[in-house]
């Protein structure tokens, strides 16, 4: 799948002979214990932002590994510290598209105005331990999820999608 990316981004460049921005992400995932996020992947997002800012990309691609250690889950038993179960205290824990990981990892980080564009996900091996089908859901749901931006995308296996690049 990585591959036909690239390949659509070179195929674009050559066909309308003009460059595509397009903001590419992998192994962002953040952490399963509080505060979901690190630091790298903060640095990363201000990185992103301050590109974004200067060159607006049309779209993101993020590459899987979106939530570490073990997907969208609440029952995680390698959490020797207990981070999960209280949280689970403290929130309604579901594995869904309400899952409090989209906030998280994703929304609270990814927060900049720059980075308000679609991004399109797929999964990671990671992301295989947890529920996927909340991801997809969290896609088709967009801003009727309380406190989703609309942005994170996730096209199902069984249906294409094409954006147009270039001069019309």
């Amino acid at each position: 799948m990585r591959q036909q990316l690239l390949l659509a981004l070179a195929q674009a460049h050559a066909v309308y002979g003009e460059p595509l921005d397009v903001m590419v992400l992998g192994d962002w995932g953040g952490q399963a214990a509080a505060p979901y996020w690190t630091d790298p992947q903060v640095e990363n997002t201000e990185g992103m932002a301050a590109y974004a800012a200067a060159r607006p990309p049309r779209f993101g691609w993020l590459l899987g590994d979106n939530f570490y250690d073990r997907g969208i889950r609440c029952d995680d038993s390698k959490d020797p510290r207990g981070w999960a179960r209280a949280w689970r205290a403290r929130r309604d824990c579901t594995e869904d598209a309400f899952n409090y990981r989209f906030q998280e990892t994703f929304e609270k980080v990814m927060d900049d105005p720059a980075l308000d564009f679609p991004m399109y996900a797929i999964v990671g091996n990671h992301d295989h331990y947890g529920n996927v089908s909340a991801q997809v859901e969290y896609g088709a749901l967009g801003r009727a999820v309380p406190g989703a931006s609309g942005r994170w995308q996730f096209p199902v296996s069984d249906r294409s999608e094409e954006r147009r690049v270039g001069k019309e």
